[in-house]
């Protein structure tokens, strides 16, 4: 995790967000504080399958796939004032 006047971000690979989401959450959970961003790659999320994949205090913002693999997403703290 990355810290910067008080803006913290976690990275994570999930090589598919819906198959990866719970153990993400408990990624999430072993840290002692939440970090503000947490980007994720390979989500491999498309218009028709997202479905169970948000986390409290967090608004996820994402592209879908063209392709099994690939697409990208951030979870953002709603502490956090932003525009897509």
């Amino acid at each position: 995790m990355v810290k910067n006047k008080g803006i913290s971000i976690f990275h994570c690979n999930t090589r598919s967000l819906q198959k990866n989401h719970d153990t993400l959450r408990d990624i999430l959970e072993s840290f002692q504080e939440m970090p503000s961003i947490i980007a994720i790659s390979e989500t491999k999320l498309k218009e028709d399958n997202i479905y169970n994949i948000s986390v409290p205090v967090y608004n996820f913002v994402g592209t879908h796939s063209q392709t099994n693999a690939g697409g990208a997403g951030i979870y953002i703290s709603d502490k956090i004032n932003f525009i897509r």
